[in-house]
């Protein structure tokens, strides 16, 4: 007759520690399944160099079932239970019946960690000296204003600029540095590299201010030719008399 339950202690997770939890998870799966049914799973991973120990532990728990029931249906008392020392005893851990994790393990781990690493560099702000072939030291050495370096850098990480962008970009700098914006009051102007950066100012196009309206001046010997009037000299302009009063012509020349 089969077992209506199965036995797991506490210590079970102390014995399969060294497991991962899909292992265990099979383990125990299969300790179910051959106290129910008697079938043998069929383990592939770490968890079959512990099965034989729960196997035995599970066949002498059969064995006291089957005598308890056997022993009731004769009208006799039912046998006292195993203590816990007689169904589970500790293994005896030797290199041969508990070796070493297959390499598939080590793997695992292995993977695990390199993953775990990435996560972290990734996480992690680079510092001075890091990210050299990126093209942002490049860019930092030209670059006029040298302000908050590590969230300049933070966003070049983000950008990942190539070779052609990263070309393109220096060009920019090198031609807006001539700008009035960049060059009056000492730089003052010049916005922060991580902005600079961030609002793709390479992308903006040149500015050329409209040349000044020219001004109209007239000098005290442009009225040694012929006399003019105040009449003549306001028709062209009132800038015009304006200045021919502020060079004091000659009253003959009714001024």
């Amino acid at each position: 007759m089969a077992l209506a339950y199965l036995k797991v202690f506490f210590d079970f997770e102390e014995r399969a520690e060294a497991l991962s939890e899909s292992e265990q998870g099979r383990l125990l799966l299969g300790m179910l399944k051959y106290a129910r049914t008697g079938a043998v799973p069929a383990f592939k991973g770490n968890e079959r160099f512990l099965w034989p120990m729960f196997k035995a532990s599970i066949d002498r728990e059969q064995e006291s079932y089957e005598a308890k029931v056997e022993n009731g249906r004769k009208g006799g008392r039912p046998l006292k239970p195993q203590n816990r020392a007689e169904a589970f005893p500790k293994p005896d851990f030797t290199p041969e019946n508990h070796p070493e994790p297959d390499e598939t393990k080590k793997e695992e781990k292995e993977e695990k960690r390199e993953k775990k690493e990435e996560r972290r560099k990734k996480n992690t702000p680079s510092f001075e000296g890091e990210g050299e072939g990126d093209g942002f030291q490049a860019f930092w050495a030209q670059y006029p204003r040298k302000q908050n370096k590590q969230e300049a850098r933070q966003v070049w990480e983000k950008l990942k600029p190539a070779p052609p962008l990263q070309a393109e970009i220096l060009t920019a700098i090198a031609a807006q540095r001539q700008s009035d914006q960049w060059v009056k009051e000492g730089g003052r102007y010049i916005p922060l590299p991580s902005t600079w950066l961030h609002n793709r100012r390479w992308e903006d196009e040149a500015f050329t201010p409209p040349p000044p309206n020219p001004v109209k001046r007239v000098s005290a010997q442009n009225y040694g030719q012929r006399d003019y009037t105040e009449d003549e000299l306001l028709a062209v302009s009132e800038d015009l008399l304006a200045e021919a009063r502020r060079n004091r012509l000659p009253e003959s020349q009714g001024c």
